[in-house]
């Protein structure tokens, strides 16, 4: 993604990425964050993010973070982890 200094809207700099792995994430996500008060899941062009807020969520989080990773077998996708924060993002366009 890019935006450049003098617009508002982000392009997707590679047409070709696969998204298809945000269709086997998102329930994941979605029942994160439907069972856990103070998340929510933000669908960015090309990434989804969960957002939490409280020190307790970390324990939730990182079975989140196990099973996200257990489910990416043949999947295009990377994980950011940041503060309060875990994005996961398009790699790399599918043969």
């Amino acid at each position: 993604m890019m935006r450049p200094r003098t617009e508002s809207v982000w392009k997707l700099l590679n047409p070709f990425v696969d998204l298809n792995w945000r269709a086997q994430v998102l329930p994941v996500m979605e029942f994160f964050h439907k069972t856990t008060p103070g998340t929510h899941v933000e669908h960015k062009t090309a990434s989804l993010v969960w957002h939490y807020s409280t020190f307790l969520i970390n324990i939730i989080y990182k079975t989140l973070q196990i099973l996200v990773e257990s489910s990416r077998k043949n999947v295009f996708y990377f994980v950011l982890q940041g503060r309060q924060i875990q994005n996961l993002a398009s790699s790399r366009r599918q043969s």
